[in-house]
């Protein structure tokens, strides 16, 4: 069984605005050098100031969900309290991707927002078709 289709639904936007820029060499090939490591280092910045902590959390909370949801004999209690702490851990980490995400679209021109911002919902409605 997988994460719930409500929680990922929930999560898409936030997913798909942040994929395009989740990673320094994504779209790198319009950046200039000095716009690349502004972006590398507006990533490491965030990381280490919790964003990998908050995509540990949420991956271990989904874990727990999926073992809970998986068991012989499921609680519902369990199962409703760990789907709210998945929840939970899914919305700090899509707060603080946007707020990394904001950060980087602060060094790119009003073009290169604009053609990250087509790509992300390019990339959305690709990832809607495999649902």
């Amino acid at each position: 069984m997988s994460i719930p289709r409500s929680l990922v639904l929930l999560a898409a936007p936030a997913l798909a605005a942040g994929l395009a820029l989740a990673h320094p060499g994504a779209g790198a090939a319009h950046l200039t050098p000095e716009q690349r490591e502004q972006v590398r280092s507006i990533w490491q910045k965030h990381r280490t100031e919790g964003l990998a902590d908050a995509r540990e959390r949420e991956r271990d909370a989904r874990r727990e969900l999926r073992t809970l949801m998986r068991a012989e004999a499921p609680d519902e209690t369990a199962v409703r309290e760990a789907y709210r702490r998945a929840a939970k851990a899914g919305e700090d980490a899509a707060v603080l991707r946007m707020k990394a995400r904001a950060e980087v679209m602060s060094v790119l021109t009003p073009e290169q927002r604009e053609a990250m911002k087509n790509r992300s919902v390019r990339r959305h409605r690709a990832w809607r078709r495999t649902l």
